[in-house]
């Protein structure tokens, strides 16, 4: 009966946050909704952008052996690239994420949150950490694990451009229209935000990097029927050891 109960008052915070997002009084969805989202597979292929000199990446995607993306995003970079100012590159941190990573990232901040919340409960520990990280045990996959997700920043001569908080920084600080930032953080962001808009992608609303097309959240956000990227295999790409572990464990 408790259980029940306990399902119910769940379902309810779902649907009133909904109808709270449609009114424009919440700026993100649960995921329990986003994870609902009918899928169509169109079965288009992952492809490696890597060698691409147009844009820039991080190390730390490269030491995965390539930064992967569906084909079909590759022309939608192209002309978020062509909007960008003279001088400016989109610079690259992830694309398609191996289930194993996304475990081990959910693991590490799931325990940073109970170090630092230790005064809530298990379900609200793991709920804040929903906010920053997917949830590798519901759903199935989170958003890398389709293909249609990237985390991109801007660079110009080799430089990371002041976007106001590091590539995954979790905190309030890193929605993408947080309003207590520096004239030129705003501009950066805006700059960022509107050519992958232009170009087709969705932003996800807490992270200023996280852009998506294709997946479940694209589909959301964007009001589409349904998604039209499911989760996809990459036999390409290099675990590292301590990954590896979680491949054993959950996968």
């Amino acid at each position: 009966m408790a259980l029940s109960l306990k399902s119910e008052n769940m379902k309810y915070k779902v649907y009133i946050a909904i109808i709270l997002w449609y009114l424009g009084l919440r700026k993100v969805l649960p995921s329990e909704y986003i994870n609902r989202k009918t899928i169509k597979e169109n079965d288009c292929p992952l492809i490696d952008i890597s060698k691409d000199d147009t844009f820039s990446f991080d190390e730390t995607a490269l030491r995965y052996g390539g930064l992967w993306v569906r084909a079909e995003l590759l022309p939608m970079i192209y002309n978020a690239a062509k909007e960008l100012p003279e001088g400016i590159k989109l610079h690259f941190f992830c694309g398609w994420r191996h289930p194993a990573v996304q475990w081990a990232a959910w693991e590490r901040v799931l325990g940073q949150n109970r170090k630092n919340h230790s005064d809530l409960t298990e379900q609200e520990i793991k709920r804040i950490t929903r906010m920053t990280v997917s949830d590798p045990s519901r759903g199935g996959f989170g958003p890398h694990q389709t293909g249609g997700a990237i985390d991109v920043t801007l660079v110009k001569d080799g430089a990371l451009l002041d976007m106001g908080t590091p590539f995954d920084f979790h905190g309030i600080q890193s929605h993408t229209k947080y309003k207590k930032l520096g004239k030129l953080q705003k501009n950066n962001r805006r700059i960022l935000f509107n050519a992958l808009v232009k170009a087709g992608f969705v932003n996800y609303p807490r992270e200023w990097w996280h852009y998506s097309y294709g997946d479940r959240m694209w589909a959301v956000y964007g009001h589409k029927p349904f998604a039209i990227y499911g989760k996809i295999d990459n036999k390409e790409y290099k675990l590292t050891e301590e990954e590896l572990k979680y491949v054993d464990k959950f996968i």
